[in-house]
């Protein structure tokens, strides 16, 4: 997710045709797009839960239909993975059209939202938001919508992506750009708690936080193929926020300089004849969200082999979820990528959920990734009234037993009568710290004294100079560093 990695999601540049490209060319940002591309006026600026690309598109010829467009759900919603969320206020959001680099504040056209139609974050990255206007009244500021294609294109076809990247650009460049790739075919991603189906890959450079929801063409006149929801470029622990994976049958691959999209191509069978958004619809194949939920822990990274953080706590060594909203369920545990979440293989038989509400099997404890996956129903027979395996519900975790791969951080700042000491955290692998303060001949290696930072900054005066700050590290599931040390002197 590209935010907030946005994860989140603008993109760049489009080509010009012009007499001396490279004059236009920003460091790792492409070609600037300017008004001459007037059906990119379409794509704008999204203001919501993260600021992101959106782009206004069209389903009827009905210019009296709501307007709406498409982003990424991590833009209009929280990050809830297993979340379905329908016809949400959002008046709050507003999308900015005509963000060319050329374009002034007069040019530029701000429209309110009105709903979010739909969003999740569940086995795919969507948002639908609808506007407050109708198709025909953004067509009289100079708006036109874009078509949905057909279908996504075979591998190896040349792409563009349009959005609006912010990271790292001041605002006065934060402007439309194009990206340019090919379609590298379709992969499940795995990132921080979400799993997302059926993405594609693309080497498209300079993805960056704002370019969530940029639309993906293989040309301009046949309409939307896809959204740019995340990418591996400058990523740093991979599976972790701001760094998808990929899950494939040999297990889980990272690979880097990679960028993601969803297609939207079959969004059409969501909206009726009259351009309006309806999930009901028979060929609609959105998530309807009719589920049963999971409470419950463990989520992330863990080793269920150790205790704590160097406590007496015991590691966790079972799942420990309870069911809710359904009155039957059933479950399957499997690994990621060697194991199909959505294949109704491996479902154990259905459970009433008032006698047996929690699963509580044992973690698995050989390293890997692994899902626990739940689908729930209104009797034991399994049928189409079922939550189906395709939309299961699902918890994910990492058995993760290696030691951290970055060695604690500590700043020692000198104030006028002592020194301020802060643990400096990242997150997957610097999550927490135990820490004590000795003298010089404090023995880092006994774990007798120490106590859990609490993420204040310590103080300590120079008059109580010399002392020893003894410190381990534990990365997200709870792997210690080695201890390190750091000693201060009058």
């Amino acid at each position: 997710m590209l935010k907030k990695l946005s994860f989140a999601v603008c993109i760049l540049y489009l080509s010009l045709s012009c007499s001396d490209p490279e004059k236009f060319i920003y460091p790792n940002d492409g070609l600037v797009i300017d008004k001459t591309l007037t059906e990119l006026k379409a794509v704008g600026q999204y203001s919501g839960a993260s600021t992101c690309t959106a782009v206004f598109v069209r389903f009827s010829e009905n210019l009296q239909s709501p307007a709406y467009v498409l982003t990424n759900g991590h833009c209009v919603q929280g990050w809830s993975q297993n979340e379905v969320n329908f016809n949400v206020p959002a008046t709050d959001h507003y999308v900015t059209f005509n963000m060319f680099k050329d374009s002034t504040s007069a040019n530029k056209v701000k429209i309110q939202a009105k709903k979010i139609a739909y969003s999740t974050m569940k086995g795919t990255d969507l948002g639908i938001v609808e506007l407050n206007a109708t198709v025909g009244e953004l067509a009289q500021k100079g708006i036109k919508p874009f078509n949905i294609a057909g279908g996504i294109p075979k591998s190896g076809t040349a792409i563009k992506s349009y959005g609006i990247p912010v990271t790292g650009i001041p605002q006065e460049s934060q402007f439309l750009r194009q990206s340019s790739s090919v379609v590298m075919g379709k992969t499940d991603l795995i990132e921080f708690s979400w799993s997302w189906w059926d993405m594609y890959a693309t080497m498209m450079p300079d993805i960056k936080g704002g370019s969530s929801g940029s639309p993906v063409f293989a040309d301009l006149r046949d309409g939307v193929i896809g959204l740019i929801n995340t990418t591996t470029i400058d990523a740093e622990s991979p599976c972790y926020l701001g760094a998808p994976c990929e899950s494939v049958a040999s297990g889980i691959r990272f690979s880097q300089n990679t960028s993601y999209f969803l297609s939207v191509t079959e969004l059409k069978g969501c909206f009726n004849t009259e351009g309006v958004f309806n999930p009901d619809a028979p060929g609609c194949k959105l998530d309807k969200g009719k589920q049963a939920n999971i409470e419950g822990s463990p989520i992330g990274a863990i080793n269920p082999t150790i205790n704590l953080a160097g406590s007496n706590t015991p590691a966790q060594k079972n799942w420990n979820y309870t069911i809710l909203d359904q009155p039957y369920y059933r479950y399957k545990i499997g690994k990621m990528g060697t194991s199909n979440p959505r294949d109704i293989n491996g479902y154990g038989q259905a459970i009433q959920t008032s006698v047996k509400p929690k699963i509580e099997d044992l973690l698995p404890v050989e390293e890997g990734h692994y899902y626990l996956a739940v689908i729930g129903g209104p009797s034991p027979v399994f049928d189409q009234t079922w939550q189906q395996p395709a939309f299961a519900t699902l918890a994910r975790i990492e058995v993760d037993k290696k030691a951290p791969t970055k060695e604690p951080s500590i700043s020692v700042n000198d104030f006028d009568d002592a020194y301020r000491v802060s643990l400096n955290f990242s997150p997957p692998e610097l999550g927490n710290y135990l820490y004590k303060i000795g003298d010089l001949n404090a023995d880092p290696n006994d774990m007798k004294g120490y106590v859990t930072y609490r993420r204040i900054p310590l103080t300590i005066s120079k008059k109580d100079l010399p002392v020893k700050i003894c410190v381990i590290g534990y990365d997200m599931a709870g792997n210690p560093t080695k201890p390190a040390t750091r000693s201060i002197f009058k």
